[in-house]
């Protein structure tokens, strides 16, 4: 079975709003207890003020739907800058 330490140790959904302080103190913890982190995140995760963690500012496909992409790379330079 999956042990609690197995990955992936994290896993952003959109329905839970995206808590920056409270996502890097799970992932400092992690690497404490594993060495290492893995995270799985959903492109559709939300900042609290409801706004896309991956949206592009002003990017809209041809039916003015916010464009989405590029949220792990956003996830992984957060941690990496912190």
């Amino acid at each position: 079975g999956k042990g609690a330490d197995d990955a992936p140790h994290l896993i952003l959904f959109p329905e839970v709003a995206y808590d920056e302080a409270t996502f890097l103190e799970r992932v400092k913890a992690t690497v404490a207890r594993v060495g290492y982190c893995v995270v799985v995140v959903s492109e559709g995760v939300r900042r609290p003020d409801g706004k896309f963690l991956a949206e592009s500012e002003g990017s809209v496909d041809a039916f003015g739907h916010s464009q989405l992409g590029g949220v792990g790379p956003l996830v992984a330079a957060t941690v990496k800058d912190r």
